[in-house]
């Protein structure tokens, strides 16, 4: 696997090998994940597949053939 690394300021630092603090990956995750929402909604990138089990499920929410329940009264 190739080496990574994070660039802070002006230095950069590697993933790995312990020399980032947990707290650190973790939002670098975050800003991570918030980047790729941003393209993905910028981009429409949502497979057809998705959308359209999305789509079926508000037009059955919105003609009352689906509704919600509470987690809690919902049996498995």
């Amino acid at each position: 696997m190739k080496q990574m690394f994070y660039k802070y300021i002006d230095k950069y630092y590697p993933i790995s090998g312990g020399k980032m603090a947990l707290e650190d990956k973790l939002a670098m995750m975050e800003q991570i994940w918030q980047d790729l929402r941003i393209n993905i909604e910028k981009n429409s990138f949502i497979p057809a597949c998705h959308m359209n089990v999305l789509n079926n499920r508000e037009k059955n929410l919105r003609d009352g053939t689906s509704s919600f329940e509470h987690f809690d009264t919902v049996e498995i």
